[in-house]
């Protein structure tokens, strides 16, 4: 074999690798936009609560403005969180699943 072509091949090497990922979702479910449009709805949602819709997660399914509605009214309610505010819930949730935006650990239920 010729030196020169060994060099030649030597220098072109190249290592490819794949990594699997999630598909990219829309960056606000449908759902959850048609939500905080209808202010009878979201109309007092704080930011802070506005943020945790955003960072839940869905699988193949786009839940109904109704499902953000409840699970809105489930972080308000007091039989979940007793004696805490909407902030202090928010915390204790984030306790549990993870830091809202976390990349690590998806924020949310799985579906």
């Amino acid at each position: 074999m010729n030196p020169s072509h060994c060099r030649l091949a030597a220098d072109s090497l190249k290592r490819f690798e794949f990594a699997e990922q999630e598909p990219q979702q829309p960056s606000v479910e449908p759902g959850l936009e048609q939500f905080l449009k209808d202010t009878s709805l979201s109309g007092d949602a704080t930011e802070e609560e506005i943020e945790f819709l955003k960072a839940l997660k869905f699988r193949g399914k786009q839940p109904a403005p109704s499902y953000y509605y409840g699970e809105l009214q489930n972080l308000r309610d007091p039989l979940h969180f007793p004696a805490c505010s909407a902030t202090r819930r928010i915390r204790l949730i984030e306790a549990v699943r993870g830091p809202l935006g976390s990349k690590g650990m998806p924020h949310g239920r799985n579906f």
